[in-house]
């Protein structure tokens, strides 16, 4: 589904369909895991790539080594619990299940061994607190969730696959999402496993709830107060108010029409 107002013809735009890279086995698709779990088949896709969701946002200018440096993936690994809110949301399942599947290839206490630098990181200030609390546990619950763009390596998700075929098959080929799947959360995991990370504050990220957090959206995108953050609509009691106040900060922010616009 295109916008209407997106400049199709764009030099830099590649516009890519669920039929050009998932298999066709698995499609029609109603579900985001098959989508994601796939991305590493898209034709000319970078071997380093970032993957942005429809509710993340840059809010400033940022250049390729915001992302990666030394050709690792910047990410903040912070290992948490998993909690619940929702009965009915399959959410929390997935997460505990990628963690799952990484508790079936990594011992924790071996990884964490290797990987200290990444655990124990300065950077992550009194957030990495959470990894020395969680030290003692002999295998991974979850980690902390920062819903902004992610960098990957394509290589992550063919080790991933190549690990776990049957898993990733039997996902990819449900039509909806369910309290069985993993999501690309598990690559996210599989790279901090493997050291495959340049850890970075967890203060680089915002997350905002609109309708209750407006004021600080609007905040961010004025003062650009963070570099990325997201903005979830999924209990905004009156949401054209909202879209409105937030649409007006954007505008003033980013005046010129982007030459993705038509």
């Amino acid at each position: 589904h295109l916008p209407a107002w997106l400049n199709e013809e764009h030099p830099k735009l590649h516009i890519v369909k669920h039929s050009d890279y998932i298999p066709k086995e698995y499609l029609p698709t109603f579900s985001s895991h098959p989508i994601e779990l796939n991305l590493h088949r898209i034709g000319g896709l970078a071997e380093h790539f970032v993957y942005f969701n429809d509710d993340t946002f840059l809010a400033k200018a940022v250049s390729p080594d915001f992302f990666f440096k030394d050709g690792k993936p910047c990410d903040t690994c912070i290992e948490t619990a998993v909690t619940q809110d929702d009965y009915a949301n399959p959410f929390a399942h997935v997460l505990l299940n990628s963690s799952g599947v990484l508790n079936m290839h990594f011992s924790k206490k071996e990884t964490v061994r290797k990987n200290k630098s990444i655990w124990f990181h300065p950077c992550y200030g009194t957030a990495g607190l959470r990894n020395l609390l969680m030290y003692p546990y002999g295998q991974f619950s979850s980690f902390k969730f920062y819903h902004c763009p992610s960098p990957f390596l394509k290589e992550t998700f063919r080790k991933v696959w190549e690990a776990e075929p049957e898993i990733l098959s039997r996902i990819s080929a449900n039509k909806f999402r369910s309290s069985f799947d993993v999501n690309q959360y598990l690559m996210k995991y599989w790279q901090f496993a493997t050291g495959m990370i340049t850890p970075v504050s967890p203060k680089r990220y915002g997350y905002y709830e609109m309708g209750k957090e407006d004021e600080k959206i609007c905040r961010a995108i004025a003062g650009q107060t963070v570099s990325l953050f997201c903005m979830d609509d999924e209990r905004v009691h009156d949401f054209e108010k909202s879209k409105t106040r937030i649409k007006d900060a954007f505008e003033k922010a980013f005046p010129e029409v982007s030459s993705f616009e038509k």
